[in-house]
Formats: C-alpha cells, structure tokens, sequence
C-alpha cells in the first residue's frame, strides 16, 4: 500500500507548491480539512492531535501570526493535507473501513518528515497563550474592577 499512495505524492506537492503561495486558498483547505477531520474523527484518532497542530500551524502562519515554519515543511504540510482531502487518492474515500487508511499513513507520513518543526510549533503556542495571558491580567480596566 505505500508505495500507491507514494506515486501520487509528487502531484499534489505541486499542487501544495502553488497553494502555499496563496492565503486564501491555505485558508479554504484548513477550513475543509477540519470539517473532513470532524467527520472521521474515530478514523483519525491515530494522526488526530499532530493534524489538528498541522492545521493549526498552516492557520498561524496565513494569519502572519507565526513565520518560524520552513517553506519546505509548509509544502510537506499542505501536500499531505491535499491528500487528505481528496476524494481520488490510492484507496477512494468511500470504500468502507479503508478509504481513510492510506490518507492516515500520508498523514503520519508527513508528521514524521515534519515533527521538529510541528514541536517547535506547539512550544510556540504555548508561550503565545501565556503572553496573550499576561497582557490580559496587566490590563489596566481590569486591575480597577480589583
């Protein structure tokens, strides 16, 4: 089975190439993956948080939010999100019990080539929820409710 859904990777890296490039585009296929997610979600559960960073990262980084991300990893990202996406990949989507399959080994896949990045990702949020955090107590209409 790896090696069906190896021989489709190339197309959609192209296809994530071009994509990268345009944050309206980025933000559609975000916005279908987290209702493709929602609906599989038992299917995923295997891939569910690092896909849930992923599309969170790719998110961050349409917003301007978070530029720490190589163009490599984003090209890695998307393309496995097209695959995931797509409804003609190695096994069709609508074949009972495997049409998810192999998008969960594309997606598993790409979290392997990616993990640093998805990790220095999460360290990121981390520290952007603490700081979003802190300003919020340090608000001065805040402190005068004290």
């Amino acid at each position: 089975m790896a090696k069906d859904w190896r021989r489709f990777l190339p197309r959609f890296r192209r296809t994530a190439r071009r994509t990268v490039r345009n944050p309206q585009k980025l933000a559609a296929m975000v916005s279908g993956a987290l209702r493709k997610a929602e609906a599989h979600q038992s299917k995923l559960e295997v891939v569910w948080q690092d896909l849930q960073t992923m599309l969170r990262l790719v998110r961050a980084f349409v917003a301007g939010d978070y530029r720490k991300v190589s163009f490599r990893t984003l090209v890695a990202i998307v393309a496995g999100v097209a695959y995931f996406l797509s409804p003609f990949d190695a096994i069709v989507d609508v074949v009972p019990v495997l049409g998810l399959l192999d998008d969960v080994a594309v997606l598993g896949f790409v979290v392997s080539e990616v993990r640093a990045e998805l990790h220095a990702f999460r360290q990121w949020e981390t520290q952007h929820r603490t700081q979003e955090l802190e300003a919020v107590v340090r608000t001065p209409a805040l402190n005068a409710v004290n």
